[in-house]
């Protein structure tokens, strides 16, 4: 059986960054959101505060509904197509631009993290995909 992501639907992953200890650990207003496709944006952008961020795949979220939080429209999963040949690695590419935004968490740290967690064949390849997601965040 597979997970609503395996099949394009909406999935969510919660994470808070902290110094302290965390109270709640579910976030009541989001600081970030990334949304990979329509549904994920249409369902999750009601909970991003009005001075948060919101990057959606341009790729396959076609209308963003208005807010006041800062916008970035970047093509994603066309970027992992195009370089790298699948689509696969939109998230990863994904991770890198998210990340950019984030200035709590150094790029490089990300991506000793990243790497610490793909299979050593593939190492590469995701390492390619990350930066190429900075390289979009660094365009806008």
């Amino acid at each position: 059986d597979y997970g609503p992501e395996a099949r394009g639907g909406s999935s969510k992953a919660e994470v808070i960054l902290s110094d302290g200890a965390v109270d709640y650990p579910m976030v009541s207003q989001a600081d970030v959101l990334l949304a990979m496709n329509q549904e994920s944006c249409d369902r999750y952008l009601p909970a991003v505060k009005s001075d948060g961020t919101v990057i959606v795949d341009s790729t396959n979220v076609d209308h963003t509904p208005p807010t006041p939080a800062r916008l970035f429209s970047l093509p994603l999963t066309t970027t992992a197509r195009d370089e790298l040949g699948r689509d696969m690695y939109a998230n990863m590419v994904a991770l890198g631009a998210l990340t950019s935004f984030i200035k709590e968490i150094a790029l490089q740290d990300a991506e000793a993290a990243l790497l610490d967690r793909v299979p050593k064949a593939s190492t590469e390849v995701n390492r390619k995909a990350f930066w190429l997601g900075v390289q979009l965040a660094r365009l806008v």
